[in-house]
């Protein structure tokens, strides 16, 4: 393991990719306060994740939202750091300290509208729009995601997707009970719609997904990280390199749009010499993507 760390090429640093990643930080999280304080709390509208939690306390004890989102983000970014590590945590930090920070900052803008459906639409095409952002350079809202993760672990046979949308229909129900709101279950999945068709519009979704071919000697590397992190399913094909005459084994691997930035950090850190194609998979059938009917 020391010789194959001395031998792997230190790759260069690149302030252009550290002012990308600085530039959507910043933007997506002022989108995300925007959304939570114009939208989402004068409209009373509850959203799924630590988000619809920190709301609804806000909403019970004046609590600022920003600090209890950080606050319940803390074990549970723990909790996963202790089952994937911790260096994979760096970009979920920084994007809860962010947008929670923002979203306590940025109270001062004029509510201007409190009706639930206004705030409902205009909330989630907003917080899609801030979120959206945020995936495209590999950043994280932490929170539900991370604990589908650490479940999926536990759990192979259903898919982190799955596991988000069940977590997050709790959070709505249980607090569409506590707060004896019920017809705020109406306004909460037109938010949770808008939100995520936004999200697939922002991510360019011409296509439902992404197909990745990769030509690496660190192939097993690559294949355990993707499996084991992004728990998706990897093919090794038999490949032929014509000009040096060579056999290899191909990657080909199915992924998510918000997924790909992640993949493509895992080749770079395992082979920075990796031949990479990456192309549109226009329908994925299957097990984490849709169900063949």
């Amino acid at each position: 393991m020391a010789n194959e760390n001395k031998n792997r090429i230190k790759k260069p640093f690149q302030p252009k990719e550290l002012l990308m990643d600085a530039g959507v930080l910043l933007l997506g999280s002022f989108l995300f306060a925007v959304a939570v304080n114009l939208f989402i709390l004068p409209g009373r509208v509850v959203v799924g994740g630590l988000t619809g939690i920190s709301t609804v306390v806000h909403m019970l004890f004046h609590t600022p939202v920003g600090v209890v989102i950080m606050a319940l983000n803390v074990p549970l970014m723990l909790l996963y750091g202790y089952n994937y590590g911790f260096r994979r945590l760096a970009k979920t930090v920084l994007s809860v300290i962010f947008t929670s920070v923002a979203t306590d900052v940025i109270t001062f803008l004029p509510i201007t509208n409190e009706d639930p459906l206004f705030c409902s639409i205009l909330g989630g095409a907003c917080m899609g729009l801030a979120c959206g952002i945020l995936f495209t350079r590999g950043f994280t809202s932490g929170g539900t995601d991370l604990v589908a993760y650490v479940l999926k672990k536990r759990f192979k046979n259903i898919s982190t997707g799955r596991f988000i949308l069940i977590i997050d229909v709790m959070i709505i129900v249980g607090a569409t009970l506590f707060t004896k709101n019920y017809i705020g279950v109406f306004y909460s999945l037109i938010t949770t719609f808008v939100w995520t068709k936004v999200i697939d519009f922002v991510l360019d979704s011409t296509g439902k997904a992404k197909l990745v071919f990769v030509m690496s000697e660190k192939y097993k590397e690559i294949s355990d990280q993707v499996t084991g992190e992004l728990t998706r399913g990897v093919t090794v094909l038999d490949g032929k390199g014509w000009y040096t005459k060579q056999e290899r084994p191909v990657l080909m691997c199915a992924v998510k749009r918000t997924e790909v930035f992640r993949l493509k950090q895992i080749i770079q850190s395992a082979d920075p010499h990796a031949f990479v194609i990456c192309s549109e998979a226009n329908e994925v059938l299957g097990q984490g993507f849709d169900v063949a009917k």
